[in-house]
C-alpha cells in the first residue's frame, strides 16, 4: 500500500482582537514543525500562521485533508495558540463573547479530524482550556458562566479522536495551564516533541530508529518535569490513543529548519556573573559587576533564565525593595549596547533621572558607554536623544512621551526600554499617557514593526499577571523580601504590634513588643517624637514619612531640638553658601543637630547632600524626615521607617493605597544583614484606627493593578487627541473609528474584556469627543480624516490639558502684539492647572491692600491688562487671585536673577505669620513648573500672534525660569554642560559679568572668585561664554544671501 505524508501546522501569536494576549512562540512552534517535516518528508505540508489561521481557513484545510488523505497515509495536525474555557480553539478571527460563532468548537474540530483517513494520525494541541492568564488560554474569570450543561471537559471531547492508529497529545491536563518557555522559544510541549522527533534522549532503538512509543513516553516525562517561570509551575500533558509498532528515522534538520534558527541556546545563567558571558555580556562589564555586586541573586537569575531577558523577551519584574531589580534593567541595557542597540531608561522624576545618570556615567562611562539624560531641564541632551547619538539614555516619562509626539522616529534603534516604577502606569495623573505609549508599541507589534524589548520594574504590584499578559511579558515575581521586615502599628500605650516576614526567617503573623513606656495619653507628633528618640538611642538610622512638606520641615526641627545629635558637619560643608532660601536655612539648622528633611522645596544639590549623608555607612545624618518622593525608588537605607500619616499631601480625604504604603514600608532594612530585620512602624491614635491600619495596610495585599484609563473623571478629550497624533504615523484613517480601534488595544479595554464589563470607550462617546475637538480648533479635516492643528500639536507635545489650552487661547487672544512680554507669558502660565500650587494661596493680614499692590505691580512689570485681570480675578477673600499673582511675581523676579531673600521678602509683606514663620511658598519649584509649560505658552502666543517677534524669549525663558537667572546668563547655562549653583550666577551678575562677552574676556582671578575657587568650574564658564559669543556672531541668512540685481 502506497503511503503519503500530510501535515497541517497552525500557529497564532497575534490575534485580530486585542483582548487576546499576544503569544510569543506559537507561530514559531508551527513554523519549526512545518520546516522540520518539510525537510524530511517532501510531502503535503501546509502552514497556517496568524492571519491565515481563521476559522474558515482552518476548517477548509481540515476538509481538504479529509479529501486527499488515504488509508495508508500518515497525517500530523498541530495547533499552537489560545484555547478557551468554553471549549474552542481560538482561531485568528475569534471574538471574545462570540466564541461559539467565531472560534472553532472542539466538537466541530473533532468531527472534521475523524473524517481524515490515515494509517497513523497524530493530533498535537499545544494550548489549554483552563483560563490561565499567562497560559495558552484566553483568560476568563472562573464564575461558571463558561461551563456547558453536559459538564464534559475539553480533553474529554478531544480524547474521542483516539483509536487504532490515532494519537492525541495535549499540552496539559484539564485543570492546568500550558506554558511557553523563553529558554526554548517554544511551547514546552512542542519543544520536547521536536527534540524527540530528531532523536534526542532515549527514543532511539538499537537500529537508530525513533520508536513512537518511546517518544511519547519521553515527552510525557519531560514535560511533566519542567518547571516554568519564576514560580516554577508545572503542566502534565495528556495522551490518548493506540500505537502500532511504529518506527521512523530521526528527522534531520535541513535548509528550512536551519533558516528558522533551530534550538541552540547558551547554557543557563547561574549566580556567577561569568555565566553571562556566553549570553553576550562583555567580559569587561562582567568584571565590573563582580567588583560591585559579587554575584547575581535569585531575581536576576530568574529574569534571565525564566524571563528571557537576554533573548529579547518582554519581562515584568515584581519584587520587593532592595531585591536587585535595577541591575535587571542594567543587564538588559548593556546586552543591547553590546549588540549595537540602544537602551532607554524611563523614570518617574527628575531626581531619579539625575541620580541614575550620574551613577551610570561613573560606572559605564569609563567603559566607553555614551550616557545621556533628558528631564525637560537646562542640561538635557535632547538633540542627541533625537538624533540617536547615545547608547544609554535616562529620561523622565513625560519628557520621552512629549519628544515622541514630535519625533516619531525616536523609537528607531532602541533595543530595550527599561521602565522603572512601572506601577506609575496605574496612577490617574500620569498613567494615561504612559498607557498610550505602551499601547502604541503593542499595536506596532501587531503591524509587524520593530519594537524595543520592554523591561518593567516594580516593587509593589497587586496581581501582576494581568498586566504581564497585556505586555506579553514574562512575569518574574518574588513576593518575599531578601531582607526580613517587621511591620506594624504603635498606639498611645507604646506597644508595637507587628508581623515579621521575609529574609528566610520563620514568618510571624502577629507579635507585640513594648517599645515605649507611656501613660497612654501621648499621641500624634509627641508619640512619634518619643519613638524616633528611642530608635536613635538603639543605634538606628531612622526615616520618617510625613504627609506634606511643611509637616516634614516642622517635625525635623522638633527632632533636632530634642535629640541633640552631633552636627552633620561634612554635609553642611558641601551645601551652597549663597542665595539660601528660608527653607534651606531651616535645613542647615537641623543638620547642625544631625537631623535632616528631604522634599522638593530643596535644591537638587541640597537633596543629594541629604541622601549621601544618610545613605553612606559613615554618614553623619541619623534621621531624615521626608515626604513620599523618597518612596519612589531613591536609594536610601534605613534601619527603621516611621510613618506618621497615611493621607496624600494636599489631597485631604484621599488615603494612600496599600501599594503606596508598601513602597514606604519597604525602605526599612534595605542594607541590613539577613538575620536583622528592618522595622516599619505606623504611628496611630489607638483603638479603631489601629485596627483599621493593621487590616488595610500592614496585613493587606497590594490592590489589583487597574488601568488609569478606568479612573473616574478621565479626560477623554485629551486621550482622543493624543491617540489621533499616534494614528498620524499609521496607515489608515485618523478619525473617530480609528481612535476607538486604538483604544481597544489599551490595558483598560483588555481588563474590561477580561472582566466581561462594558466597553470603557463607547464609539458614540468617542465620536462626540472627536467632534468637539474639531469644533474647538484642535483638529482640522484632512483627506484621510483629521489632522492636528497647531494648537492640537502644542497640547500633545507639552502634555497640557485641553481645558488649560482653552484658557491660554482665551487669555492670550485678548492680548495685543506689543503686550507679549516676559511678564505676560509668565502670568498666563499661572492660569493653567498644571502650574497650580496651593501653598502660594496663603492668609493675608491685609488682603485688600495686597490685592491693590498686585494690581499695581503686575502692569508695572509688563503684564498685559487681560493677563493681570485673569490672574487677580474679582476682589475676594478666597485668596486664589492673590495666590496666582504672588506666584507670577515670584517667577518674574526669579527669572530676572533676583536674590531669593529679596523675593521672599516681597512675597511675605502682607502674609500672616504661621507657627512664627512667614512662608513665601516654594519659589524655585513654582518657577520650575512654569518652565515646564512655558514653551507651550510661547507656542500658543505665536499661533495667535504670528506677526509678533518674541525675540529669544522662547529660547531663553525656560532656562531663566529653571535656573533663576537673567537673560545674558541664560546663554551661559545653555552651553556650560554641568550643574552650576544659582549663587555662582548671581556672583557673576554682581561682578558685572552678566553677558557672555564679559565672561569670555574676564580675568582668571575674577572668574575664580565668582566660582568660589573652583578652577574646573571657572574654565567651564569661560568655555561656555566663548561658545555663546561664537553662536551670537554667526552670520544670518540675510548676511549670506545677496539681494537680486533685477
Amino acid at each position: 500500500m502506497s503511503s503519503a505524508f500530510h501535515g497541517l501546522f497552525i500557529g497564532i501569536d497575534n490575534y485580530r482582537d486585542p483582548a487576546f494576549r499576544r503569544l510569543k512562540f506559537a507561530g514559531r512552534d508551527a513554523r519549526v514543525l512545518h520546516a522540520l517535516f518539510s525537510d524530511n518528508t517532501g510531502g503535503d505540508c501546509v502552514l497556517l500562521p496568524d492571519e491565515e489561521a481563521t476559522r474558515t481557513g482552518v476548517t477548509a484545510e481540515l476538509t481538504r485533508l479529509a479529501e486527499v488523505s488515504g488509508d495508508g497515509d500518515i497525517v500530523v495536525v498541530t495547533f499552537s495558540g489560545h484555547g478557551t474555557r468554553s471549549r474552542e480553539l481560538a482561531t485568528y478571527d475569534a471574538t471574545p463573547g462570540r466564541f461559539a460563532e467565531t472560534a472553532l468548537p472542539l466538537t466541530e474540530f473533532v468531527d472534521r479530524v475523524r473524517e481524515i483517513r490515515a494509517r497513523l494520525l497524530v493530533v498535537v494541541l499545544d494550548s489549554c482550556f483552563s483560563g490561565g492568564m499567562l497560559a495558552r488560554a484566553f483568560f476568563e474569570p472562573d464564575d461558571g458562566a463558561a461551563a456547558r450543561s453536559d459538564e464534559v471537559g475539553a480533553w474529554d471531547v478531544l480524547r474521542s479522536i483516539s483509536g487504532d492508529g490515532r494519537i492525541f497529545l495535549g499540552a496539559a491536563s484539564s485543570d492546568e495551564e500550558a506554558f511557553e518557555s523563553t529558554r526554548y522559544q517554544h511551547g514546552v510541549l512542542t519543544h520536547h516533541l521536536l527534540q524527540g522527533l530528531m532523536g534526542a534522549g532515549g527514543v532511539l532503538d538499537g537500529r537508530g530508529m525513533v520508536r513512537l512509543s518511546s517518544l511519547v513516553a519521553q515527552l510525557l516525562d519531560r514535560v511533566s518535569a519542567e518547571e516554568t517561570g519564576s514560580r516554577r509551575r508545572r503542566q502534565r500533558p495528556t495522551f490518548e490513543g493506540t500505537m502500532r509498532l511504529t518506527r521512523f528515522p530521526p528527522l534531520v534538520p535541513g535548509k528550512r529548519y536551519t533558516a528558522i534558527g533551530g534550538h541552540t541556546q547558551p547554557p543557563l545563567a547561574n549566580k556567577d556573573l561569568k555565566s553571562l558571558v556566553p549570553h553576550g555580556i562583555p567580559s569587561s562589564v562582567v568584571e565590573l559587576w563582580r567588583e560591585r555586586f559579587g554575584k547575581l541573586n535569585d531575581v536576576q537569575v530568574a529574569a534571565i533564565n525564566h524571563g528571557g531577558l537576554l533573548r529579547g523577551e518582554n519581562v515584568l519584574v515584581s519584587a520587593p525593595t532592595a531585591s536587585g531589580k535595577t541591575l535587571v534593567g542594567e543587564i538588559a541595557a548593556l546586552h543591547a549596547v553590546a549588540h549595537n542597540r540602544k537602551a532607554v531608561f524611563l523614570l518617574p522624576s527628575r531626581t531619579l533621572v539625575n541620580e541614575q545618570y550620574e551613577r551610570f556615567q561613573d560606572t559605564y562611562g569609563p567603559l566607553g558607554v555614551q550616557v545621556l539624560r533628558a528631564t525637560g531641564g537646562v542640561r538635557d541632551q535632547v538633540s542627541d536623544l533625537i538624533t540617536g547619538a547615545y547608547q544609554v539614555a535616562v529620561v523622565t516619562y513625560e519628557t520621552f512621551i512629549g519628544l515622541l509626539a514630535g519625533h516619531a522616529r525616536l523609537l528607531d534603534g532602541i533595543g530595550v526600554m527599561v521602565v522603572d516604577e512601572i506601577q506609575s502606569l496605574l496612577l490617574p495623573d500620569r498613567g494615561p499617557r504612559l498607557e498610550l505609549l505602551f499601547t502604541r508599541l503593542r499595536r506596532a507589534v501587531k503591524r509587524h514593526l520593530p519594537t524595543p524589548q520592554l523591561v518593567g520594574l516594580s516593587a509593589v504590584l497587586g496581581d501582576p499577571e494581568e498586566l504581564a499578559a497585556w505586555f506579553s511579558a514574562a512575569l518574574v515575581q518574588f513576593p518575599d523580601r531578601a531582607v526580613p521586615l517587621c511591620e506594624g502599628v504603635l498606639g498611645p500605650d507604646g506597644t508595637y504590634r507587628y508581623r515579621r516576614h521575609g529574609g528566610g526567617l520563620a514568618p510571624v503573623a502577629k507579635a507585640e513588643q513594648q517599645i515605649l513606656t507611656t501613660s497612654g495619653l501621648v499621641a500624634g507628633d509627641d508619640l512619634a517624637e518619643r519613638l524616633v528618640g528611642e530608635l536613635v538611642a538603639q543605634g538606628n538610622r531612622v526615616l520618617v514619612f510625613r504627609a506634606n512638606r511643611a509637616g516634614a520641615r516642622a517635625f525635623a526641627r522638633r527632632l533636632a531640638d530634642r535629640l541633640g545629635l552631633p552636627a552633620a558637619s561634612s554635609v553642611l560643608s558641601t551645601l551652597p553658601r549663597g542665595d539660601v532660601s528660608r527653607v534651606a536655612e531651616v535645613l542647615r539648622d537641623c543638620l547642625g543637630s544631625g537631623v535632616a528633611f528631604h522634599n522638593t522645596d530643596l535644591r537638587e544639590s541640597e537633596q543629594q547632600a541629604v541622601v549621601r549623608g544618610f545613605r553612606e555607612p559613615a554618614g553623619e545624618i541619623r534621621v531624615v524626615v521626608a515626604t513620599t518622593t523618597l518612596a519612589q525608588g531613591v536609594n536610601l537605607s534605613a534601619d527603621s521607617v516611621v510613618i506618621c500619616e497615611l493621607e496624600h499631601p494636599g489631597r485631604p480625604g484621599r488615603s494612600y493605597t496599600s501599594s503606596e504604603y508598601k513602597n514606604m514600608a519597604g525602605r526599612a532594612g534595605r542594607n541590613l544583614g539577613q538575620d536583622v530585620p528592618g522595622r516599619t512602624i505606623v504611628v496611630t491614635n489607638g483603638g479603631l484606627e489601629t485596627q483599621r491600619i493593621w487590616r488595610d495596610y500592614v496585613n493587606a495585599e497590594p490592590e489589583q493593578a487597574r488601568s488609569a484609563l478606568l479612573s473616574p473623571g478621565l479626560d477623554l478629550a485629551n486621550l482622543a487627541l493624543n491617540v489621533l497624533k499616534c494614528l498620524a504615523d499609521e496607515p489608515g484613517g485618523a478619525d473617530a473609528a480609528g481612535v476607538a480601534d486604538f483604544l481597544a488595544w489599551t490595558f483598560a479595554s483588555f481588563q474590561s474584556s477580561t472582566a466581561r464589563a462594558d466597553d470603557p470607550f463607547p464609539p458614540d462617546e468617542v465620536r462626540a469627543v472627536v467632534g468637539s475637538l474639531h469644533e474647538g480648533g484642535f483638529l482640522a479635516i484632512s483627506e484621510h480624516g483629521y489632522q492636528l492643528t497647531t494648537l492640537g500639536e502644542v497640547v500633545v507635545r507639552s502634555g497640557l490639558r485641553i481645558e488649560s489650552a482653552r484658557v491660554l487661547v482665551a487669555t492670550l487672544g485678548a492680548v495685543t502684539d506689543v503686550e507679549l512680554t516676559r511678564m505676560t507669558l509668565i502670568g498666563a502660565a499661572q492660569l493653567v492647572t498644571e502650574v497650580d500650587e496651593v501653598r502660594f494661596t496663603k492668609p493675608s493680614a491685609k488682603w485688600q491692600r495686597e490685592y491693590d499692590d498686585f494690581a499695581r505691580q503686575l502692569p508695572r512689570q509688563g503684564a498685559a491688562p487681560a493677563v493681570a485681570a485673569a490672574l487677580l480675578g474679582p476682589r475676594s477673600r478666597d485668596r486664589a487671585g492673590n495666590g496666582r499673582a504672588r506666584r507670577a511675581l515670584a517667577c518674574q523676579m526669579w527669572s530676572a536673577g533676583q536674590p531669593i531673600s529679596k523675593i521672599e521678602t516681597a512675597l511675605t509683606l502682607h502674609l500672616q505669620s504661621q507657627a512664627g514663620v512667614r512662608d513665601p511658598g516654594p519659589i524655585a519649584q513654582a518657577a520650575q513648573r512654569t518652565a515646564d509649560v512655558i514653551r507651550a505658552v510661547v507656542d500658543i502666543a505665536r499661533h495667535l500672534h504670528p506677526e509678533t517677534d518674541l525675540g529669544d524669549l522662547a529660547e531663553t525663558l525656560p532656562c531663566r525660569l529653571s535656573e533663576g537667572i537673567g537673560k545674558g546668563l541664560a546663554h551661559i547655562a545653555r552651553h556650560v554642560g554641568r550643574r552650576v549653583e544659582r549663587e555662582v550666577y548671581l556672583s557673576l551678575a554682581q561682578a558685572g559679568l552678566s553677558v557672555p562677552e564679559a565672561i569670555a574676556t574676564a580675568g582668571t582671578e575674577q572668574l575664580l572668585d565668582c566660582a568660589d575657587g573652583d578652577e574646573d568650574l571657572a574654565t567651564a564658564l569661560r568655555a561656555a561664554a566663548e561658545a555663546a559669543v561664537a553662536e551670537a556672531n554667526q552670520p544670518t541668512l540675510d548676511d549670506l544671501v545677496d539681494l537680486p540685481e533685477d
